[in-house]
């Protein structure tokens, strides 16, 4: 799963907790491929772009 993402060791991993995807799919995706997770619930999409600066995020899963 992580490979289908193309995650890969020290990726930050912005994730939509409303996400379609089943929950132990993008927790543990990131996890086996070495990357962190930022969680977020009701992301805002006018502040995306700020929230992928602020916490230095390289790949969103949604």
């Amino acid at each position: 799963m992580a490979e289908r993402h193309g995650l890969g060791a020290g990726d930050r991993v912005l994730i939509d907790a409303a996400g379609p995807e089943h929950p132990l799919i993008w927790l543990l995706a990131p996890l086996s491929a070495g990357a962190s997770i930022v969680l977020c619930a009701h992301l805002d999409e006018a502040r995306l772009d700020e929230r992928i600066a602020g916490e230095r995020v390289t790949k969103i899963l949604r």
